[in-house]
């Protein structure tokens, strides 16, 4: 596992275990009696350990481990899967968080006590992975944005995209076959999303074999965070080498055009609703992304982008000449990115 990835997986487990402590010592003195002390302390120590084994759960979905396979299943045996995890974590952590301040009884006795933590938790577990099944569908920040409609009205807001696309697609398409072609992008767009999730990242949008990135300019200039996650997902795929030679035959390769600038963001459609951006900066992009061919480089980044962050040591930049955007007589100088590592 690599360092920015450990990292983010450590941010998350203190994130999650900072919610943990207060929370859990609320809910055991809800459900405890006079002595909060004592149910504080069991409140914790319960929310602790459902919330660093949740989070293991989930770490091992988001990576290549032995559960990876569940993150490409039907949606109904997803829900259920995590559904019945999540019930299992919570009734064990209940019952060692009693053991662990010797409570009398036993939260396995088919009592009424039993069987309302259980329902409780079965209901809450369903309702929580179906809401987070479908915000997985639409994108991180989507659901909650198209119910609290913070979109509604269209919006001038400032975001960061990348654009990445597979080389030479239409030749493997050809070779494999669709169907094999269309499972090839699913493995390779899912190993792009775990990169670009990892730094904060959004995948706003497949169009055939592209993606589209977008950052909150925040997060996605952190670190270069927007440039790293490139050739981070250019070293999850070697990780996966062989699976990719042995299934598809082939190790895909990509390229990709970064840039910034000022969208409008808005709601959408009628039937079938999607938070949009247009505008200038998208288009640029786009542009940016095309040169990649023209100039022979892999990512290609504007220099209105390259002024706003501080690229890392492992990575520089070298000026690869300027190009007149499609429509308009502007002019924007490219920079090519690279990594030794990659």
């Amino acid at each position: 596992m690599t360092g920015p990835r450990l990292r983010g997986y450590l941010r998350l487990i203190l994130v999650v275990l900072a919610f943990a402590c207060p929370g859990g010592a609320l809910y055991g003195v809800a459900t405890g009696g006079q002595n909060w002390g004592h149910d504080a302390l069991r409140g914790v120590i319960t929310a602790l350990f459902i919330s660093i084994c949740i989070a293991v759960f989930e770490i091992s979905l988001a990576t290549h481990g032995k559960l990876a396979w569940l993150r490409q299943a039907p949606f109904a045996l997803v829900l259920l899967a995590r559904t019945l995890v999540y019930l299992a974590i919570i009734v064990v952590g209940l019952e060692i968080g009693r053991v662990a301040v010797g409570d009398p009884g036993s939260l396995f006795a088919l009592n009424p006590a039993f069987k309302m933590s259980v329902a409780f938790s079965l209901a809450a577990s369903l309702v929580f992975n179906f809401i987070n099944q479908i915000a997985r569908i639409l994108g991180r920040g989507v659901l909650g944005s198209l119910v609290l409609g913070r979109y509604h009205r269209p919006r001038s807001e400032e975001r960061l995209f990348l654009l990445v696309d597979m080389k030479d697609s239409t030749s493997i398409a050809e070779r494999i076959g669709d169907l094999a072609f269309h499972n090839l992008l699913n493995d390779f767009f899912a190993t792009l999303a775990q990169a670009v999730n990892a730094v904060g990242g959004d995948i706003h949008k497949f169009i055939g074999d592209e993606a589209i990135a977008v950052w909150q300019p925040k997060r996605g200039l952190r670190n270069a965070a927007c440039l790293t996650c490139f050739f981070d997902f250019g070293r999850r795929l070697a990780a996966d080498a062989e699976y990719y030679r042995s299934t598809y035959g082939v190790l895909p390769q990509f390229h990709g055009g970064a840039h910034i600038g000022t969208v409008i963001v808005g709601e959408m459609g009628s039937t079938k609703q999607e938070i949009a951006y247009s505008g200038a900066a998208l288009n640029t992009a786009a542009r940016i992304e095309q040169a990649t061919r023209q100039f022979g480089q892999s990512l290609l980044v504007s220099d209105v982008l390259l002024s706003r962050l501080a690229l890392p040591a492992e990575l520089s930049a070298q000026s690869v000449g300027r190009i007149t955007l499609r429509g308009s007589a502007e002019e924007i100088e490219l920079f090519a990115v690279s990594s030794p590592s990659c």
